[in-house]
């Protein structure tokens, strides 16, 4: 764990020599640069928090080598470009924090495939389009917990048929909209 320090620059290439590394917390520095490709080759890393720093640039391809990866944490950054689609090939992940980036396109259907998936936080960026049957199944079945998306406002439009809120557990966010 380096988190919650004021470590500033790229993220040290240094780390890609931690091979047996399961859990990696970045977060709440001042990391900039683009979101390092060699991470990626840390294949049995379980958790990687990246979150509140100035990372920039799009979230490569090649996180799908992670397959090992349970929690994905890239929040409060400056990424750009669409969610990718290869996510939804990481079957262990069961949470998902990409909320406050500049994510545009729309929410990849291939998520609804991650079963294991217990949270999925997209707000704050800039998505749009339909939400999948798939993920919503897992909202509706309880399976996914916790689901955040902007569902309308002036940065997103999301259709969503499962986004409604519940008094219990399970918990949708649909604040700053303008519903």
């Amino acid at each position: 764990y380096l988190n919650d320090n004021d470590f500033k620059g790229n993220i040290p290439t240094e780390l890609s020599l931690l091979e047996g590394l399961d859990v990696l917390n970045l977060s709440n520095n001042l990391f900039t640069g683009t979101f390092p490709i060699w991470l990626t080759n840390l294949d049995g890393l379980k958790e990687l928090d990246i979150s509140n720093n100035f990372i920039k640039g799009e979230i490569p391809q090649s996180i799908a080598d992670m397959k090992n990866l349970r929690v994905l944490n890239l929040s409060r950054n400056d990424l750009v470009g669409m969610i990718p689609s290869v996510l939804g090939s990481l079957f262990k992940l069961e949470q998902i924090f990409l909320e406050t980036n500049e994510l545009i396109g729309v929410v990849p259907d291939q998520l609804g495939e991650l079963t294991s998936l217990r949270k999925l936080s997209l707000h704050n960026n800039f998505l749009t389009g339909r939400v999948s049957d798939h993920l919503c199944k897992l909202s509706n079945e309880m399976f996914l917990t916790q689901f955040t998306v902007d569902c309308a406002g002036e940065t997103a439009v999301i259709l969503c048929e499962c986004c409604q809120c519940h008094l219990h557990e399970n918990i949708i966010h649909l604040d700053e909209n303008n519903m």
